[in-house]
């Protein structure tokens, strides 16, 4: 009898052969990648924007608040007359990509991506909305849930792995990470919220860990600067 043997990969005692390898491969690039993704990130983005309406006042006066406001916004304005106002050097984010990551844009959003993989890494910008100083990942993780539920159409068991205030290059933003199973397979996602001036730095990284880019995707993250613009 002829014998024959196909390669297999081991993924947390389960196994997979090549051939269904290649099939979701296919499958997560063609349509996760590209649409699924997408979805995700303005779900995200959305997240930001109504966590800054809340973050917002009621725009409602208390007894005196126009003379104290009157009496602060005349001492500010002398104050400001007698000191000079620091120059503001803009700056830009800087990101490594692992190699083989080709760039592409559409609307303003960065997606890095390799061809034949569904990990990517992607920036973009929102205003900035002052809500961030009160936003944390396990707030967005909450409210992020059931978005990913309605764009996979199945439900999902969302891990909080990463919350953390940060501060990089004197920009301070929020680092989280979360993770879930889709089709048998570990994801994880890693999304940087940085200030700079007036609008937020996002960095977003989709891990799919079967394609074993986790410590490139480390090392990219490591990476990530602000530099002045123009260098």
């Amino acid at each position: 009898m002829e014998m024959i043997s196909k390669s297999k990969y081991h993924f947390k005692r389960k196994v997979f052969t090549t051939e269904k390898v290649n099939v979701l491969k296919s499958y997560f690039k063609g349509c996760f990648m590209k649409k699924r993704i997408v979805s995700i990130l303005m779900a995200l983005t959305l997240v930001m924007c109504a966590g800054g309406l809340t973050a917002c006042d009621d725009g409602t006066d208390s007894p005196g608040h126009d003379k104290e406001s009157q009496s602060a916004e005349s001492q500010n304005s002398e104050e400001s007359e007698s000191s000079e106002i620091p120059e503001v050097v803009p700056e830009k984010i800087v990101v490594s990509v692992p190699e083989g990551f080709e760039k592409s844009e559409e609307n303003g959003t960065i997606t890095y991506a390799k061809e034949d993989t569904g990990s990517n890494i992607i920036l973009n910008q929102t205003p900035n909305d002052g809500s961030l100083a009160t936003t944390t990942g396990k707030m967005l993780v909450e409210i992020l849930e059931p978005q990913l539920e309605k764009t996979y159409e199945t439900e999902l068991t969302v891990t909080l792995v990463k919350d953390e205030k940060i501060e990089i290059d004197g920009h301070k933003g929020l680092v989280y990470s979360f993770s879930y199973e889709y089709l048998g397979f570990e994801i994880i996602q890693t999304q940087y919220i940085l200030e700079n001036d007036d609008v937020y730095e996002f960095v977003t990284y989709t891990d799919m860990t079967f394609e074993g880019l986790t410590e490139a995707f480390n090392t990219s993250q490591a990476s990530i600067a602000f530099e002045e613009v123009g260098k």
